[in-house]
């Protein structure tokens, strides 16, 4: 819980980037993992981050991936889990977020 003067906020994607970040999750290392979704007229695509504790520059671990969220992320960080219709019907992918 933030303080209620919210002198406590630390903001952890860039202000400057395009896109909507979400979906954070905390991995067993201590990294904190979160996705940016692009979306505009007829494509869509994700980046995935990783930021280490203390909150120094955050590192890509996937880009320009052809998904969109909700996405599950394992604790271990090994897993990227996301549904999508590319197949005809909805059905749920897992892909490895290292790069």
């Amino acid at each position: 819980m933030r303080a209620s003067d919210g002198g406590d906020l630390q903001r952890v994607s860039p202000e400057s980037e395009a896109g909507s970040s979400h979906f954070p999750i905390y991995l067993a290392d201590g990294r904190l993992l979160y996705v940016t979704e692009h979306i505009t007229p007829g494509q869509a695509w994700t980046d995935i981050w990783a930021v280490p504790p203390g909150g120094q520059q955050r590192q890509p671990l996937m880009q320009d991936v052809q998904a969109q969220g909700p996405f599950a992320i394992s604790a271990d960080g090994q897993w990227l889990l996301f549904f999508s219709p590319r197949g005809g019907n909805f059905d749920i992918y897992r892909v490895s977020p290292r790069a």
